[in-house]
């Protein structure tokens, strides 16, 4: 089911639609975050055994991404985004909002993977994975196991206006200074940046 959330022939190299002003609105998660993006714009985030969960409404174009951390929360209510027994069900919550007809959603998962000779079995990315995919089995939500598991970092990126899901490995990821490149992610978020070739 890789494909499940892939609605546009726009092929993944090319940038997604602009605004009426040339840009496109840029929006960056760090762990534990989620965000929803209606029509137009991007989300993206960087993974290592955390998971990360795009929901997609392709009749609506609404979009929704979350950084998922761990797979239960223990009662802990210190972030919602942070747990999967919290953050799918905010992540609808705050897609509801934005719909004006009942959601029909699509999912695609990432991450997922062995980091820093993680020795526990299953590893904390294994357990991520088996939770996220019960919940949404659970909540009859179709999904494609899009890019998972492994010892490499990747960046997930989902697109409002078409449902296209971009999964890239990160180069050195396997090492701690990995995560340098989640802090530069800093300043574009919630930036703009302009059309290739403007």
């Amino acid at each position: 089911m890789n494909n499940v959330v892939n609605r546009s022939h726009r092929h993944p190299s090319e940038p997604p639609p602009a605004l009426a002003d040339g840009t496109i609105q840029v929006h960056s998660l760090r762990m534990g975050e989620m965000r929803v993006a209606n029509d137009t714009g991007v989300l993206r985030t960087l993974l290592g055994s955390c998971i990360g969960l795009s929901l997609y409404d392709p009749v609506q174009k609404i979009a929704g991404l979350a950084h998922i951390v761990l797979p239960i929360s223990d009662g802990r209510t210190d972030a919602d985004g942070r747990y999967v027994d919290t953050a799918v069900k905010e992540l609808i919550r705050q897609m509801n909002q934005q719909a004006t007809k009942p959601l029909n959603l699509v999912a695609q998962i990432a991450g997922g993977a062995r980091m820093f000779a993680d020795s526990r079995d299953p590893t904390v990315g294994e357990l991520n994975l088996l939770a996220v995919k019960s919940e949404l089995q659970r909540l009859a939500i179709p999904f494609g196991d899009r890019d998972t598991g492994g010892t490499i970092g990747r960046r997930m990126t989902i697109d409002a206006a078409t449902g296209v899901v971009d999964v890239h490995l990160l180069v050195n990821s396997s090492t701690p200074q990995w995560m340098e490149q989640l802090d530069a992610t800093k300043v574009t978020s919630a930036a703009t940046r302009k059309r290739k070739g403007d």
